[in-house]
């Protein structure tokens, strides 16, 4: 440098936008990982679902007799929110509130018809309103609920992260209603959607409509 040549550098201002931008691109990198675990988590959970599906509706061709436990937690070691030894689905905020546990007569049922080891993400999910969900169910609903004329009143229920999430498979169902009772239900998206959770209803074939 010769002499009397003033030094060049970075002044305050350009230091500071490149600080901004150094922030700016790590907060979008941060989002974008995050969203790219959100939607393995959920694809783990939409591929384990399909499994229990095809697993179920296999089980009731061979035998000729579907799943007879209404309202249960498939066994799949959830945690026991409530204190009953039993792992516990659905909405598992408050343990005075937990409605679904495994039992044991669902327990040895799979255990009968070799299902006993399809397993389901533990994870739990918090929505927006502090609500916790986890878990997979077998919810058994009226008997006069079918699709296109086949009675199929039987469903897995479960949860995924994020709001109007696309549930990910065409066993995917909601109520629609209408004059004809075998026609309440439909192919759907997913059933609803609230507070940044997205539940997912897939049809289980029942023994009339095989």
């Amino acid at each position: 440098m010769k002499r009397g040549q003033k030094q060049k550098g970075f002044t305050i201002v350009e230091l500071l936008i490149v600080i901004v931008v150094i922030g700016v691109l790590a907060a979008i990198t941060v989002v974008s990982f995050n969203g790219v675990k959100q939607k393995a988590r959920n694809n783990a959970k939409i591929a384990a679902a399909t499994a229990w599906v095809k697993s179920l509706d296999s089980s009731t061709l061979s035998t000729g007799q579907h799943f007879g436990h209404q309202r249960v937690c498939l066994p799949i070691g959830n945690t026991d929110v409530n204190g009953d030894g039993l792992g516990d689905c659905g909405n598992v905020t408050d343990a005075m509130s937990v409605t679904r546990s495994e039992t044991a007569a669902a327990n040895n049922d799979l255990a009968n018809r070799g299902l006993r080891n399809l397993s389901f993400p533990v994870d739990a999910i918090t929505d927006s309103a502090g609500n916790k969900f986890a878990g997979l169910e077998h919810g058994n609903s009226a008997s006069t609920y079918g699709i296109d004329g086949l009675l199929q009143p039987r469903f897995l229920i479960f949860y995924l992260e994020g709001t109007d999430v696309d549930c990910g498979s065409s066993y995917s169902i909601d109520y629609v209603g209408g004059s004809d009772p075998l026609r309440a239900l439909a192919p759907a998206k997913n059933a609803s959607t609230a507070n940044g959770v997205t539940t997912c209803n897939y049809t289980l074939k029942d023994r009339a409509g095989i």
